[in-house]
């Protein structure tokens, strides 16, 4: 019997945004589901401690993909808690999966940051020439 107290987020994180045309969509990096949420305790400081658990260092931006969103309307930045719960409602009242995108960030070789029981790595590695660059460009900044 499925726990309708709780909720799953899809991370993707260590990647970055490209757009072709009309066509907006995440490239590279990693991903990461981390199931057991709870709907009512869960708020933007769980969300960000969630990403810091997946070994983020820094990062702009963490952004949801909106539920059959289409245009302008398909991602939208978690900014607050009223976001956070607007994401948890989609994707219970639609029954989605929470994707979650994580936007600039500066990602740390954590290898087993964050994983839980509950949780189920599915480490993807592509466009590490575009890692490696972001990587040096973040020493540079420091």
């Amino acid at each position: 019997m499925k726990d309708s107290g709780k909720f799953s987020i899809f991370f993707n994180y260590g990647g970055y945004f490209v757009k072709l045309e009309n066509v907006v969509d995440y490239l590279g990096g990693s991903f990461k589901r981390v199931h057991g949420l709870d709907v009512d305790r869960f708020g933007y400081f769980d969300l960000k401690e969630e990403v810091e658990m997946l070994g983020v260092g820094k990062f702009e931006r963490i952004v949801y993909r909106v539920p059959d969103g289409t245009g302008k309307e398909i991602f939208k930045d978690a900014v607050d808690d009223s976001v956070v719960m607007e994401m948890i409602r989609d994707s219970t009242q639609k029954r989605s999966l929470v994707e979650v995108y994580v936007v600039g960030e500066n990602q740390t070789s954590k290898k087993n940051a964050g994983e839980a029981k509950n949780d189920v790595e599915l480490g993807v590695e592509a466009h590490k020439e575009k890692e490696k660059n972001n990587a040096g460009e973040a020493q540079k900044r420091k």
